[in-house]
Order: C-alpha cells, then structure tokens, then sequence
C-alpha cells in the first residue's frame, strides 16, 4: 500500500474515530497533500503526504482558524472533531468544513476584480492575526539550499541548468532583500486554483501553508502576474514573479514522480528563468 492510499485510510479511520459518517468517502485531490471528502458527512479531511510540511500544516490552521473567526472569506475549521490538527496513524490531518465550489480559473478582469476584493479582506484580518510566521524569502533560501545540494536529486534537471536556476534565485533574493518596501502577513500562494466559488457568486481562499511576512505584491503577482494595479509596485513585481517562476521550477524539479502537469511546469518555469537571464 502506498502513502498516499494509507494517507486516505487515515483520513477514513480518524472520522470513524470520533463518529463522523464517512461511509461513501472519497478522494477529492492529491498533490503534496491528500484531501479526502468524508462523505456523506459535510467535511473535508487533509492529510500531509509531504515530508515538507509538517509545521507548515499546523500553521495554516491556526491562521485559519483565526481567520473563520474574524469572518473572513476562507476555509473553515471543522468542529465535527477537536479543534486541532490531529496525529493519526503517522500523518497530520486536519478537518475542515466542506464548501460547494470549484476553483477560479477564470482571468477574466471582473473575476480577478473580486478575487482581488476577496484577498484584500484575508490581508486586512491578517493585519490582526497575533501569532508568527515566516518571511516569504526563506522558500526562496530553501530552493538555493537545494539546488546547491548535490545529495537532493532533481532527476531530469542538467547540471549547468541547475547552477544557473540557483545563481538566478540567489541574486534575487539579494536584490529583494535590499528592496524598500512595507511587510505584512499574506496568503503566500495566492493562485487562482486556491481559491473556490460556489453557484452563488461566493468566494472563500483555501490552502494556507504558504503564509508569510513580506510585502502584498507576493501575494498578487500570483493572482495577476505583473499587471499594473494602483498601489502596486511594478518593479518589484517584476522581480517577484521571476523569483516565483525560479521557486516552482525547483519544487518541480524536485518531485520525484512527476505528473505530466507538474513536468510541464517545471520545463515552463526553468524556459522563463533561461529567458530573464538572457535578457540581463
């Protein structure tokens, strides 16, 4: 049995334990994480199936359950067992209420207007959040760690390609590090595919173990890439999206079975740094 598969029994096994009908349960998505739909019971379990994101996942709840209780639009905690991330069979899983939606692929300007107004509420709750979190640079600094470990295998990846990936994220998180600019607490990856809207018109962020310190320009150089919006810094735009273009790349790279989307993403990414470098 594999991880993944022991990551779904886990899921099941933890819902019967505290009396959750999870009998028709079935798988919803599966990535770095597991995420388990208990049904017939109105509850999403996620289970970490990363080696990475252990005190990640605990934060993101608690982010989260501070943020549900300030009413704001992003997933909810479910009370349907203790408030916690619960330890089970050698996973962490988390339980969370289920929200009838399917993610915002959508670019078009009236669905990342309120995409935008949905994200500027989670920063402006977050503004009050007490507890701490990361900078956003320390992924940056954990890709340069990797990329200059020969020990991590990135299967596929050439060996003057994975210098120059690394060069390239060390030299931003240089410039970055000197960049003027203000700081506050942020979603960390906030894409389309993270958030979901219902029939209704009604939109909740989900997947927050990515938060982070830094300024809000990380946050919507991944919604909107580098187009121009007012309050917005257009440079340091520019260099945050080169800097995440670098981060996925070697997160990519550094998937040993890689599904075809996630190997597209990875040559995507590696061709847009190869091209930033170039034209430097």
């Amino acid at each position: 049995m594999d991880r993944r598969h022991q990551a779904f029994e886990a899921a099941v096994s933890l819902a019967r334990l505290h009396r959750i009908d999870c009998s028709n349960a079935y798988l919803l998505h599966r990535s770095n994480n597991t995420v388990v739909h208990l049904a017939p019971a109105p509850v999403v379990a996620k289970v970490s199936t990363s080696e990475h994101s252990g005190s990640t996942f605990d934060l993101e709840f608690d982010v989260c359950l501070f943020l549900a209780g300030q009413g704001a639009p992003t997933a909810r905690p479910s009370d349907a067992a203790p408030l916690r991330v619960h330890e089970h069979q050698g996973f962490k899983i988390s339980l969370w209420e289920l929200f009838h939606g399917k993610s915002g692929e959508s670019r078009e300007e009236q669905d990342i207007g309120a995409a935008t107004r949905l994200l500027k509420e989670v920063h402006s709750v977050l503004l009050r959040y007490p507890g701490k979190a990361p900078h956003y640079l320390d992924k940056a600094k954990g890709c340069l760690e990797s990329l200059r470990n020969r020990r991590i295998p990135m299967r596929g990846l050439g060996a003057a390609d994975r210098i120059h990936l690394a060069d390239f994220i060390e030299r931003k998180i240089s410039t970055l590090g000197a960049y003027p600019s203000s700081s506050q607490l942020l979603h960390g990856d906030a894409q389309s595919r993270n958030l979901l809207w219902n029939e209704s018109g009604d939109g909740i962020w989900i997947d927050f173990e990515s938060v982070c310190l830094g300024p809000v320009e990380w946050d919507f150089v991944k919604l909107f890439g580098c187009e121009p919006r007012e309050g917005l810094d257009p440079n340091l735009q520019d260099e945050l999206l080169m800097l995440t273009s670098a981060c996925v790349s070697t997160w990519c790279w550094q998937k040993e079975f890689r599904e075809p989307d996630v190997q597209e993403a990875a040559d995507y990414h590696l061709d847009q740094v190869k091209r930033a470098i170039t034209k430097s």
